[in-house]
């Protein structure tokens, strides 16, 4: 065999043997998932559970089907957030300094969990991370960069008994280095003994999110300011889609629109026609209803022609039977100012299938292109042992699962989230 030739297929098994080693796509807002073996910008979680930044050990995770969660670093700085994504860890994590290789802080929280979620000042001398345990929404937590000093900023709960107050990470956001504002919104308490629907008590959930309120905090001095009424604040452009121009998909109203149904059951039709998100037949001993879930449509440029698509997730099935529950993604383009069906995506939710249905609050993200769900799993799911990330990708003609992600269902305080 020539040299050349033998050099090469060594170093293709070598490329193959350390495949394993490699991070996986990033998630939602960024973030990255580590494996037992793998490493990220220096950063190791080695086979004997340790995680290390360079020859410095951080912390050690319990088991070997744990992830290392790594958030997206802060453009300036490079500083990033690291916790080890377990039940008994995630109130802990560690502030690390990707171009230094240092440990900057440890991060501790009480009677809540950190969420996979951060936003950096402007100026980098704060991180504010969000939290939570099951079935409320936790404290915001402050992070002087300098100082290590960590503050709990807690919020007015505007949600009746029954109802839960949610994060709207997406329209939460720095206003300058020493001012942000943050959206709640309230919706059904899916795990409450006496659950709140927008209409009143009920004994099923809906979807739709009843109300929202705004709040406002200003660091020096504190102060917190709340608001029924969206603030007139412009909103810094994304990465989503064009910085100068106004998205076009946005403009179509998912919430009173047309959509396939076929996948549903008898007596709604192959087509239905949803008002302010929602759809129910007449019939009220067998009644039957289409709708989006929690009204939420999820937006970001998939296809890389810097154009924004939008993710809708809908459901549908009897209101007496959680287990008719049946529920798809649909993801729509436009063109010449009309909406199309770009793909679909089947979401199974089945007592014998591992991975069920679609987790509270539309837990779907658009991130560099890739599309990633989350899903219960691991059993049914009114008690799931796990959540599954599903990440998509467009390959030019159709959305195709480029790998998963898998972290434990968090139980904390005898109650469940989202």
């Amino acid at each position: 065999m020539p040299s050349t030739l033998f050099g090469a297929l060594v170093a293709l098994l070598l490329l193959s043997g350390n495949a394993s080693n490699l991070a996986q796509q990033p998630e939602e807002h960024g973030w990255t998932s580590l494996s037992a073996g793998q490493s990220l910008n220096d950063i190791q979680y080695r086979q004997d559970l340790t995680v290390a930044i360079g020859d410095r050990a951080i912390t050690k995770c319990s088991n070997s089907y744990i992830t290392v969660d790594i958030s997206a670093p802060s453009p300036q700085k490079r500083l990033a957030i690291i916790m080890c994504d377990e039940e008994d860890a995630r109130n802990k994590a560690y502030v690390v300094a990707l171009s230094s290789g240092r440990v900057l802080f440890p991060l501790g929280i009480t009677n809540a969990v950190f969420d996979k979620w951060v936003a950096w000042s402007p100026d980098e001398r704060f991180a504010l991370l969000g939290s939570g345990g099951e079935g409320f929404q936790g404290p915001m937590v402050l992070v002087n960069l300098t100082s290590g000093l960590i503050k709990k900023i807690d919020f007015k709960r505007l949600g009746l008994k029954g109802e839960t107050e949610v994060l709207d990470d997406e329209a939460t956001s720095w206003l300058n280095g020493s001012s942000f504002r943050m959206k709640l919104n309230v919706v059904c308490q899916v795990f409450a003994d006496n659950p709140r629907c927008a209409s009143g008590p009920c004994k099923e959930c809906d979807n739709g999110v009843h109300r929202a309120y705004w709040a406002r905090v200003n660091l020096s001095p504190l102060t917190i300011s709340y608001s029924t009424e969206e603030p007139r604040i412009p909103r810094a452009a994304t990465t989503a889609g064009p910085a100068n121009a106004p998205s076009e998909i946005r403009k179509v109203d998912f919430l009173n629109f047309t959509y396939d149904s076929d996948h549903c059951w008898d007596g709604i039709g192959s087509t239905v026609t949803v008002r302010n998100g929602n759809f129910q037949t007449a019939d009220q001993d067998m009644q039957s209803y289409f709708g989006l879930i929690d009204n939420k449509i999820i937006y970001g440029d998939l296809t890389g022609d810097g154009r924004e698509e939008a993710a809708v997730p809908v459901g549908c099935g009897l209101t007496c039977c959680t287990g008719s529950v049946t529920e798809r993604i649909f993801v729509y383009a436009v063109t010449d100012g009309k909406p199309y069906l770009l793909a679909r995506l089947p979401i199974e939710w089945r007592q014998d299938s591992d991975e069920q249905g679609l987790t509270r609050n539309a837990p779907i993200k658009i991130f560099r292109g890739v599309l990633s769900i989350d899903r219960f799993a691991g059993n049914a799911r009114c008690c799931p042992k796990f959540i599954v990330a599903t990440n998509y990708k467009w390959n030019g003609t159709e959305l195709v699962e480029i790998g998963k992600s898998r972290r434990p269902y968090v139980l904390k305080s005898g109650s469940r989230r989202r």
